[in-house]
């Protein structure tokens, strides 16, 4: 099989004749490149000429790559940041509707997490749909969902209680869309990081930065309505309606530019032939994630224990800042500015992830942010007395919490499912964890008034301390040390049967190996990966990434493709 450059994929094509004129396109320059040294040249001429021709042909590779990626950033970022406005603008919306419309305990609970819910749905289905059917068909239709929710939300008319219902079931919508785009966009930027997968981790963290901007844009929207002295409905309808132009904006976008990674076209084709082969995508599904439990749990349990604290925490921002004593309970412009405040905290967080994901490490960057972040919450909890006789320390305090956790758990949850599984099951894998991140939402956004009005906020402190405690011991216990020479090489040791060991190779020196993984499971032996069939013999190791023919039985699940002359083509996993 000759593994070749491509011009422009388009998602909407066959995969077959994709992978077809690739191969003839490949083979055509390589004609031109080979008569390069001229046709009465001497051979050494000839070989010059190759040799150059090469050369130039992998640069010109490398810098469409590289403007490719910096395109999946731009449309996967823009798509996170119009969700995080939608997810935060109901912080700054409620005590607006609440002066038109009589707002229960039951209410603000129905609005504020119906969202969240509906993302959970999302994140689950657009994840495994995203693999099946291609990242730019989900990208358009999770962007039509996020309109819908968002401008409906805008146009509500239902008077009275009513109106929360209404709220409710179109920010259900809108949570379906916002949730489909978590693993989209984690799986596109991943995918578009070059051909090692070396720009893979920043890609990723640049789109997941964009989430600050998110977050703050949505108090200064609401900020700039009420200085113009709108009326409060008008205020909150057109700061709904805000999300629902840029989620519009964002699907034009996409359709004229998105286009699916090469990447993950190879591995959707060999995915949908082994669906053939082996009983359907179904069955391949539940095979394959019985095989993936140990970073699942990791990347799905470390981001809900994240989420419980990060949303309890600032879905209620507003009502923290008046037991602060920084707001004034019944002034909306005290809420709006004081969550701007805290919101522009955010932002170094989300810039200081980028180099922190690249230079430090992403399982490192994790455990540092549930320490770090532990050790402010625990602050706040046991000096809760003195934040509230002085209120500017508890901004602060809280404020620097902002930075370390954006800066940390928050950026690493989110890239991390990006990484660490294959092509052909990165999106679901991505979704999942999400969507258990969003379980935890959903428990935290619930939880919190009952535990403040149970043990006060002093106890809600504490006990985000006890969680980032839990989330550090499981980030250990589960979750690889990993760099861009093990990401790079992971649909390699997919295909040849060695995933978990080669993922976890610098975390345990590739002891470790979950049963289920494959009859052609990996074992570590001098400094190279080398496969072993399900008898014990070792098929062979290399440095580089090559195809050998060898003779042999080997079973329908082995990872290994037969070839024409009844050997089996092995693909062998990079050297690292």
């Amino acid at each position: 099989m000759t593994r070749s450059r491509s011009p422009t994929w388009d998602s909407a094509r066959p995969v077959g004749l994709e992978v077809q004129h690739e191969v003839q396109h490949a083979e055509d320059e390589d004609e031109d490149e080979g008569e390069a040294g001229g046709d009465g040249a001497p051979d050494g001429a000839r070989g010059k000429g190759r040799d150059d021709g090469a050369r130039a042909g992998a640069a010109r590779a490398e810098r469409a790559s590289a403007s490719r990626g910096r395109m999946a950033v731009v449309l996967s970022g823009l798509g996170l940041m119009t969700d995080v406005y939608d997810l935060q603008v109901i912080n700054l919306a409620r005590p607006l509707i609440a002066l038109e419309h009589r707002m229960s305990a039951y209410h603000e609970s129905l609005i504020t997490s119906a969202a969240i819910v509906g993302a959970i749905v999302g994140m689950v289905a657009f994840g495994a749909l995203a693999d099946r059917l291609g990242r730019r068909a989900m990208f358009l239709l999770t962007a039509l969902l996020t309109t819908l929710g968002a401008v409906a939300s805008a146009c509500a008319r239902a008077s009275g209680p009513a109106i929360y219902a209404e709220l409710a079931a179109w920010r259900f919508v809108m949570g379906v869309g916002i949730g489909g785009e978590y693993p989209l966009s984690a799986a596109n930027s991943a995918e578009h990081g070059g051909a090692r997968g070396a720009r893979g981790g920043r890609q990723v963290a640049l789109t997941y930065s964009m989430m600050g901007w998110g977050g703050l844009l949505a108090p200064l929207v609401f900020l700039a309505l009420q200085l113009l002295d709108l009326p409060p409905a008008a205020v909150w309808r057109l700061g709904f309606a805000v999300g629902g132009a840029m989620s519009a904006m964002g699907a034009l976008l996409r359709a004229l530019l998105l286009s699916d990674s090469r990447a993950f076209v190879a591995a959707r084709a060999e995915g949908l032939a082994q669906s053939v082969a082996h009983g359907g995508y179904v069955r391949r599904l539940v095979a394959s994630l019985r095989g993936y439990w140990r970073p699942l749990l990791g990347s799905a349990g470390c981001w809900l224990l994240f989420d419980i604290y990060e949303y309890g925490l600032n879905l209620y921002t507003s009502d923290i800042l008046h037991a602060a004593g920084l707001a004034r309970p019944t002034s909306p412009l005290d809420a709006t500015l004081g969550v701007l405040a805290l919101r522009l905290c955010t932002i170094p967080g989300y810039l200081g992830s980028i180099p922190l994901i690249a230079t430090v490490g992403r399982r490192q960057t994790l455990d540092w942010g549930f320490a770090s972040i532990g050790c402010a919450f625990f602050a706040l909890g046991a000096l809760w007395a003195q934040m509230v006789r002085t209120p500017a320390l508890f901004l602060a305090l809280f404020g620097l919490a902002q930075v370390l956790d954006n800066a940390g758990c928050n950026a690493a949850t989110y890239v991390i499912p990006a990484e660490i599984f294959p092509s052909q099951m990165r999106a679901t894998c991505h979704g999942a964890s999400a969507a258990a991140g969003k379980v935890g939402a959903a428990v935290g956004s619930a939880a919190f008034p009952l535990v403040v009005a149970a043990v006060g906020l002093r106890g809600v402190f504490l006990a985000c301390a006890a969680i980032c405690a839990l989330g550090l011991a499981l980030s250990v216990m589960t979750l690889p040390r990993y760099d861009d020479a093990i990401v790079a090489g992971i649909d390699e040791a997919h295909a040849a049967g060695g995933y978990l060991e080669h993922l976890y190779a610098h975390t345990d020196g590739g002891a470790w190996c979950a049963r289920g993984c494959g009859p052609a499971a990996g074992r570590r032996a001098g400094g190279a990966v080398r496969l072993a069939d399900e008898r014990g013999v070792e098929l062979g190791a290399t440095a580089d990434v090559d195809e050998r023919a060898i003779s042999g039985g080997a079973g329908p699940d082995d990872g290994l493709e037969r070839t024409r002359g009844g050997g089996v083509a092995h693909r062998q996993a990079r050297h690292i």
